[in-house]
């Protein structure tokens, strides 16, 4: 191990035992503060969107035509190497929001197939699924790179899965 990671090894340690529980995960929310921590929540995500928004050159609704990827192996900057998988994506624009997506443009996005992540907060950062082909999304992108899509809904259910779920547990 190298001598500076061995140095700040001990003294991290020590901070993260002074963490109270609660600051290692997903606080419980008295059911009274949950308007009011959604709330937070809501305005927290909509400042990240508009920062996202302000970053993006290129936004628009599009169905999700074709996506393709290929693998390949990074040096990672510590531990094992990284496995990331290169995505480019075509879409059919319905509606241009700030620039103009031509049709059939391929933009790309790269995605670690290692990389764990948890959290308890909405992600930001959401790209299309490699199943999402006909998918309609709303689509952020940068100097040809998509940087965040949210998936727009276009076949809605009158239950949701979760609902749908609960309704069955409760028949068996």
């Amino acid at each position: 191990m190298p001598k500076l990671a061995q140095r700040l090894l001990l003294p991290l340690t020590v901070l993260l035992c002074m963490q109270p529980a609660a600051g290692l995960a997903c606080a419980i929310v008295a059911p009274d503060k949950l308007a009011e921590v959604r709330a937070q929540h809501v305005a927290a995500f909509k400042a990240g969107v508009a920062a996202i928004s302000e970053e993006a050159d290129l936004i628009f609704v599009g169905r999700l035509s074709k996506l393709t990827f290929s693998e390949e192996n990074a040096a990672a900057a510590y531990g094992p190497t990284d496995r990331l998988r290169l995505y480019q994506a075509v879409f059919k624009p319905y509606e241009q929001i700030k620039g103009a997506y031509r049709e059939g443009e391929v933009l790309g996005y790269t995605v670690k197939v290692n990389r764990v992540v948890v959290g308890c907060g909405p992600e930001l950062h959401l790209l299309p699924k490699e199943n999402g082909a006909g998918e309609t999304y709303l689509v952020y992108a940068r100097e040809g790179k998509v940087i965040r899509t949210n998936r727009i809904q276009t076949d809605t259910q009158t239950l949701s899965a979760e609902e749908e779920t609960a309704s069955i547990r409760e028949l068996h």
